[in-house]
């Protein structure tokens, strides 16, 4: 198999993360434009596309606690967290296919399975032999079974990281609402600067100096991204974090174009 690119547009990009259950319609059409133009180009290569539950998943997370670190959990709660993240999945997966972007859904429940958030079982199998089919394997952030806890929530984050070491993928890509990684919320303070490079010397103080989202995520936001993308076992690493709300930015990613800011890890 040619090597897989990862690419991951968070929740706060492709849904109105303030809204209920609402697409943002103008982001998702860039996203499509984007991949369409580089699929199109560079159609030898292959690749593997996540998103974030947005408004889809986290307020309903948040109402029924389905992320808590308890076994005690409301199953009524659990379904409906992960059947509308299903129809948020559904609904982009046709609205590329409807461009004729062969995305294939898979939702994550059914192939994984955490222990106290932690992916502990997997089955890969509807990933690879999309892949080998041609098509683009489709996974969302997604309330999934939990051995300690019942249930949880298994980020597309801690999903994209997972699959890039199994999958042993060249590229790493996250595009989010934001530049990239900046010195103080980009979004409330204007004196804060964009940091171009995070590497084995900066990270912790890097990692200090971010603070939460201010909206609700229940998969940590920005900090609990770099996080994981510092958790892989894979050295070296490099990972790219950019601005998927600007039309061309995810072609420029995935074409390899230097923006936002690169974490590169040996």
């Amino acid at each position: 198999m040619t090597q897989v690119k990862i690419l991951k547009i968070g929740g706060s990009v492709l849904t109105h993360k303030h809204g209920d259950s609402e697409l943002n319609d103008t982001a998702l059409d860039a996203a499509i434009t984007d991949i369409r133009r580089w699929r199109a180009e560079n159609p030898s290569q292959v690749l593997v596309f996540l998103t974030g539950g947005g408004s889809f998943g986290h307020p309903l997370a948040s109402r029924y606690r389905v992320n808590a670190p308890t076994p005690e959990k409301d199953p009524l709660g659990f379904l409906r967290t992960t059947t509308n993240m299903h129809g948020m999945g559904h609904q982009i997966a046709q609205r590329f296919l409807d461009q004729d972007v062969p995305f294939f859904p898979i939702a994550p429940s059914s192939i994984f399975f955490t222990d106290q958030g932690r992916i502990t079982e997997s089955d890969l199998a509807p990933i690879i032999h999309a892949l080998d089919n041609g098509l683009i394997p489709f996974l969302w952030g997604d309330a999934v079974f939990d051995h300690s806890h019942t249930y949880r929530i298994l980020s597309g984050d801690q999903m994209s990281m997972f699959l890039g070491e199994r999958l042993g993928t060249g590229d790493l890509l996250f595009g989010t609402n934001v530049n990239g990684i900046f010195t103080r919320d980009p979004q409330t303070d204007p004196a804060a600067e964009q940091i171009a490079r995070v590497d084995d010397q900066n990270y912790q103080r890097v990692l200090e100096s971010l603070t939460d989202s201010r909206s609700v995520d229940v998969t940590g936001g920005m900090r609990g991204k770099i996080e994981e993308i510092h958790a892989v076992q894979k050295r070296p690493l490099m990972c790219i974090i950019y601005n998927a709300l600007l039309a061309g930015n995810t072609y420029r990613a995935l074409s390899g174009d230097g923006i936002g800011t690169r974490l590169f890890f040996e």
